[in-house]
């Protein structure tokens, strides 16, 4: 932090420290903000006389809070620019407002601690006031966890004479320290205004506590209020008595050793004395009611940048790997099996917290699961077993729970997951445990009834026009190292972008993944400048006009409609079958010609990523040893399964989207394609023989899963088949018909009749993955039509869900 020199400020400002605190301000955990008082300055009012020049901000704070990053706040704290309502209030909202441009996007959650000396205090209060009462800046009253004063006149001076002197003295220490000109006096015309300061500060402090007074237990913030133990020579007495310096709601209120110009300044020999200092700012940072915040939801409109912002924080998280903190995470999509309702919150994190802690298993989960009525891992089992896991695992560190896409699950499940975690809270709160919750959404009924319990964020356009022109700006830069676009060229393309993106973080990163995969040559790419689509369906339609239709639009029909994330090696597979029907609609299935259309395993990401990376994501699997591919966004599953009429109808001005008749899916057409894609595959010659039966004794069971799950590593393609070719099928619908060949129907029959090595094929592979180790694999015949149901062409009547049993067993047991 740079010295003044003796120089006072005129114009408000903020300083920072670290001097490169702005360079990643994800290292810092609390906002520790100076205001100095009277003909103060914005370092020397922290900094002893001595000649040690200790600035305690910087040499003795970070002791206690050594995450801390600190802001002074200097502004005209001369005796005519504070000593009236006006000047005073002036000051508080220059501080409101530099603080908030100091504080980005999610920084604004960050806890704020102010420090206030003298009349600083009282700009402090009137901030907090003016805060709270507008919604602009309130984020800065919620983000408040404690306020410090250093001898602040709470009440004024009820004598003029009293104020005279001691405005006299402050300036005579000032003038002292400079050593230039003669001391100065206080103009008699000023008395009056001295003398109204008092009336002014009383009500400053009145309105404060009436604030505090209404607030919420969880709202309120912490004081530390102190006063000054030592006369100031000059007055020949303390300049802020006790009746004056007294703060009713205060926490802590006490005299420190001092008097009143150097009560903020501590030297080497201070050490101790700053102790209590260090200690009391340490417990309003961690024991204020709001640290007890454990639950965060952050929430803004479609395509601001939710999941971008939940995979950086998770990640974030992941790799400090911090010894003190685990972070466990739940992406939410209603358009995968595995990810649209409460059970896939539990089941993922309960899988990751057995990953974390492996002793897990054996000291809970089961004698959870052995003191259970069933041996099936029923909702009521994971709602019993899941607080007593997460209060266990939070016995270890603070635990962190990122859920995002909250909004992709129906309501009723959203309020049944916030029930089990309200019981994990009682269990963490009985211990004095850290257990904490992060919720990004769009806008949901049942976190708008929960409000009272959560501290909320929503996603403002401004904030994400920031983060908007930050990844635009390194992402030109690294653009520009590749094709040597000029300087003036760059902050072209960064305006234009950064511009047109509206405040839509989506639209913004897809146009660049476009670019950056394109590398259109700087004629091209200032023509595209100039043509910039306004809507997300205006951009996914510019950018499949110019890729190849044929071989996108099965890459996208797979990755947009499929029930479970397929790895890249699924996706090869599924890609090289949906080319064999291409040329020959609804052929067999057979190795050598699957085998020639697939791509090598060493390309098949590069592959993928140059013809549609920019509509698609690549993301690391549960097991962590795979890689998945998923849509870019869901507003891209629904410009493809959107009528092109219904499309435009949807949007309130006319859309320019020419190609997307040729690229229109209709969902249920794409899901009987899928679905009899699977089928084929499970009934490719290599299924024809299922091996040896399943033995119930001796090493029969052992045996039979060998086989099955080499079956399944042999096959990648086999168990998303076995899993969810009749899913897909269901998702057709009485259409199906439609959509199938007669031997398409062969082929279902193959894996519906008992006695079929086909069946026993699949059927096998589904038992692995569904039920086993929960339930052993039925020596009697099983029951076929319990998981599947009737084929389509049996049904009398075409309106009734003839896939019950199947859903049933479905929701029952998911994927584990």
């Amino acid at each position: 932090m740079s010295k003044q020199g003796g120089k006072k400020t005129l114009a408000p400002r903020l300083e920072v420290y670290p001097l490169d605190a702005q360079s990643d301000e994800g290292l810092y955990s609390v906002d520790i903000v100076l205001v100095h008082g009277l003909d103060g300055d914005l370092v020397e009012t922290w900094q002893a006389s001595d000649s040690s020049k200790v600035f305690w901000p910087r040499d003795f704070l970070p002791n206690y809070l050594p995450d801390a990053r600190v802001l002074s706040f200097g502004y005209n704290a001369s005796i005519r620019g504070t000593t009236s309502d006006a000047k005073i209030r002036g000051h508080a909202a220059s501080l409101l407002y530099l603080l908030r441009d100091k504080r980005n996007g999610i920084a604004r959650l960050r806890p704020l601690i102010f420090i206030g000396h003298s009349l600083g205090g009282a700009i402090i209060k009137q901030a907090l006031l003016l805060a709270s009462h507008n919604e602009r800046i309130q984020s800065i009253a919620d983000s408040t966890y404690g306020v410090m004063f250093f001898a602040t006149p709470h009440y004024g001076q009820a004598c003029s004479d009293k104020w005279k002197h001691f405005a006299e003295s402050v300036l005579r220490s000032s003038h002292d320290a400079s050593g230039f000109g003669p001391a100065p006096k206080i103009p008699n015309g000023m008395l009056k205004q001295i003398q109204d300061n008092a009336v002014i500060l009383g009500k400053i402090t009145d309105d404060f506590e009436l604030l505090l007074k209404h607030k919420p237990e969880h709202e309120l913030i912490g004081l530390v209020n102190y006063l000054e133990e030592s006369r100031v020579k000059a007055m020949g007495d303390l300049a802020i008595d006790q009746p004056t310096g007294r703060l009713a709601s205060a926490d802590i209120s006490v005299y420190l050793a001092g008097n009143h110009l150097g009560l903020c300044k501590f030297g080497e020999e201070d050490r101790e004395l700053f102790d209590k200092v260090g200690k009391a700012l340490k417990g309003l940072a961690q024991e204020s009611p709001k640290a007890n915040y454990n639950k965060l939801w952050i929430h803004g409109y479609p395509a601001c940048g939710k999941t971008f912002l939940a995979y950086f924080i998770v990640g974030h998280l992941r790799e400090s790997k911090s010894e003190q903190a685990e972070v466990m995470y739940c992406f939410l999509d209603a358009r995968v099996e595995a990810g649209r309702d409460r059970d896939a919150i539990l089941r993922q994190t309960l899988h990751q917290a057995t990953r974390i802690d492996p002793a897990l298993i054996s000291n809970c989960l089961y004698n959870v699961y052995r003191k259970s009525k069933t041996r099936t891992l029923t909702i009521d089992v994971l709602c019993r077993l899941w607080p007593e896991v997460m209060a266990l695992l939070a016995k270890r560190k603070r635990l962190m729970i990122v859920i995002d896409g909250f909004d992709e699950i129906d309501d009723k499940y959203q309020e049944e997951f916030l029930g089990c975690f309200n019981e994990s809270e009682k269990l963490c709160r009985e211990k004095r445990l850290n257990l904490r919750l992060l919720i990004l959404s769009r806008c949901c009924p049942s976190l708008d009834r929960h409000k009272q319990s959560f501290r909320t964020y929503e996603i403002a356009i401004d904030d994400t026009a920031r983060d908007i022109s930050v990844t635009v700006s390194k992402s030109v830069e690294r653009l520009s190292r590749i094709t040597g676009f000029p300087k003036f060229f760059q902050k072209m393309v960064i305006e234009g972008i950064s511009e047109g993106a509206r405040g839509t973080y989506l639209w913004a990163t897809v146009l660049l993944a476009d670019i950056e995969i394109t590398l259109p040559s700087l004629c091209e790419l200032n023509k595209r400048l100039k043509t910039l689509p306004r809507e997300m369906a205006e951009l996914y339609d510019s950018i499949l006009g110019r890729m190849d239709s044929r071989v996108v639009k099965l890459i996208l029909r797979w990755v947009n409609f499929q029930y479970k994330a397929l790895s890249i090696q699924e996706l090869d597979i599924g890609l090289a079958m949906a080319k064999i029907w291409d040329k020959d609609p609804g052929s067999s299935i057979n190795d050598p010609p699957l085998q020639s259309d697939t791509i090598d395993t060493r390309d098949v990401k590069l592959a993928l990523h140059g013809m549609c990376g920019q509509l698609i994501r690549f993301s690391r699997a549960e097991s962590g040893n795979e890689i998945e591919v998923l849509p870019v966004h869901r507003s891209l599953t629904l410009y493809l399964a959107t009528p092109t009429r219904r499309l435009r109808e949807q949007h309130r001005d006319p859309i320019n989207i020419p190609h997307h008749d040729k690229f229109f899916m209709a969902e249920t057409e794409s899901h009987a394609t899928l679905g009899n894609l699977c089928v084929a595959y499970l009934t490719m010659p290599r299924f024809a023989d299922p091996g040896k039966r399943f033995q119930a004794d001796g090493k029969g069971p052992k045996d039979w899963e060998c086989k099955v799950r080499k079956r399944m590593e042999n096959d990648e393609f086999a168990g998303y088949a076995a899993l969810f070719w009749s899913k897909h099928l269901e998702k057709a619908g009485p259409d199906i018909s439609k959509h199938s060949s007669p031997l398409d129907l062969e082929r279902r029959k193959m894996l519906r009749d008992k006695e079929s090595g086909y069946a026993r094929c699949w059927f096998e592979m589904w038992w692995l993955c569904k039920e086993k180790p929960i339930k052993e694999f039925p020596v009697e015949e099983p029951k076929m039509d319990e998981i599947i149901g009737p084929e389509l062409s049996e049904i009398q009547q075409p309106g009734e869900s003839y896939w019950g049993g199947f859903l049933k067993l479905l929701l029952s047991s998911m994927l584990r």
